[in-house]
């Protein structure tokens, strides 16, 4: 019997370790809405705001394959 009390107190604590590790549930909606207002993304609809954020990485990535092959061309030297 004293084992499976040390069994269920480690249970126990270890769910309440695992509980207080997550912290509070709203925290990540409060960081979407922050980092949509300092990007000038509209959060209001989610899949707008998934849109949005789709097509800016779209554009930040097609950005960066014209500078890459901008860089891997040679370069006219008079």
């Amino acid at each position: 019997m004293g084992m499976l009390g040390l069994l269920l107190a480690a249970l126990i604590i270890g769910l309440l370790v695992i509980l207080q590790m997550r912290g509070p549930s709203h925290q990540p909606a409060q960081e979407v809405q922050k980092a949509a207002a300092e990007a000038n993304v509209d959060a209001s609809n989610y899949p707008n705001l998934l849109k949005d954020v789709k097509t800016k990485v779209d554009a930040s990535s097609q950005k960066e394959a014209a500078r890459a092959q901008e860089i891997q061309q040679p370069q006219d030297a008079p």
